[in-house]
Order: structure tokens, then sequence, then C-alpha cells
């Protein structure tokens, strides 16, 4: 498969996906960096009843790396869909939101 406006192989699959999936990893990028939990909790905004299998699927792609207990978006992929989420102001608020809650919470 080509790549999607010049992004790795794996981020055009996802983005082609689903609407729901492309929205899922656009909420993803408000995060620095994530754990699946967290990632979960975030992708339930666009409507992922369960996210795991997707949440999953993302460590296998290579645009994820792993870092200790965490993970983090390839820096390129991260700035394409924080571009994309400025784009949707409101689920820029409510990605936010919830990553606020998750901070205030621990």
């Amino acid at each position: 498969m080509p790549e999607h406006h010049g992004l790795r192989n794996d981020v055009a699959i996802f983005i082609q996906g689903s609407d729901a999936i492309e929205s899922g990893l656009i909420v993803l990028a408000a995060a620095e960096s994530l754990t699946d939990e967290i990632a979960a909790y975030i992708m339930e905004l666009v409507g992922f009843e369960d996210p795991s299998s997707v949440v999953e699927a993302l460590h296998f792609c290579d645009f994820v790396f792993e870092r200790n207990s965490e993970w983090n978006l390839a820096p390129d992929v991260r700035e394409y869909l924080i571009g994309r989420l400025r784009e949707r102001p409101e689920l820029y608020r409510a990605a936010h939101d919830r990553l606020l809650a998750v901070c205030r919470s621990r």
C-alpha cells in the first residue's frame, strides 16, 4: 500500500481502516506518551466501547515505540495527527480534558 500524505505504511492502513480508527489515532496524539490503559480511556471518546484490540494492534506498528512501561507515537506521525486533532476543536478539548482527569486522579 502506498504511503498516505507521506506517512508510514502502517499509519496509512489505520487511517484508511475506518473513521472511528482514524479518530482514535487522532485523539491519541494529544498525549506525549501513553500506557495501554490511558490510550483505551482516550479512545473511548470516539465511540470505542472496547478499544483494547486496537491498542494492542498498535504495538505491532512501525510508528509506535515502546519506552519503559509507556509507549510513544513516532514524532512525524504524532505531528501529523496533532495537526488533524487541531482541525477538530471539540475532540481536541475532550482528549485534553481526559488527560487532565487522569493527571488529577493520580
